[in-house]
Parts: C-alpha cells; structure tokens; sequence
C-alpha cells in the first residue's frame, strides 16, 4: 500500500489533495453620504434624512368570563375615545351569548 493511500485510509478522505484558499471579492467603497464603521457595515440612519414614523395601532381589550380571555362572539367592538376625542382603545362589544355565557361561569 503506497503513503498516499495510507494517508487516505488514516484521514477518511483523500490527504494528497489540498484545498484553495477561499477567496473573497473586496467590496466598493462606500459613497461619501454613508458612513462606514470600518467592518463593512454601512450605518443607514446617517444616510437618511427623514424620520420613521410608526403607525398607531390601537390595543383591543378582550371580555372576562370565567377566568379566561375569550373573544367576543360577534367580532364587534367600538372605539374608546377622550375627552379631546382622540382615540384610545378599542373596547369589545359583547353579544347577548357573550352576557348568557358570562352568567353561567358566574353560578358555576
């Protein structure tokens, strides 16, 4: 048996051959708005001059009945509103099987 198929046999794999090392293309200079961290990293707030603005997304509270949160039956719900009139919640509307299940987890 010759040393390169001991070397095989030894290694699990063929050990005459060698692998390249792996190259990476350099990547283009940043243009002169962005600012570089010097890691690659591009920061984008300092590219930007406008704000993000979140959109206000209302919570909707659910009903209580018999320890649990469950969702109303009808799906309904109104808005809770200020005394300026802006909007602060939404608030579910109960049907009436929403105030019948109520009553029977309360006499439980």
């Amino acid at each position: 048996m010759s040393r390169q198929q001991q070397a095989r046999r030894k290694n699990g794999r063929g050990a005459a051959t060698t692998r390249k090392p792996r190259t990476i293309p350099p990547r283009p200079p940043a243009p002169a708005a962005e600012q570089s961290n010097g890691n690659g990293h591009v920061d984008i707030k300092a590219t930007t001059t406008q704000t993000t603005v979140r959109l206000p997304v209302l919570k909707t509270y659910k009903i209580y009945i018999g320890g649990k949160f469950p969702r109303t039956e009808s799906g309904r719900y109104y808005l809770l509103k200020d005394a300026k009139g802006a909007a602060l919640a939404n608030i579910c509307l109960s049907s009436r099987k929403d105030f019948r299940d109520a009553v029977v987890a309360a006499r439980a």
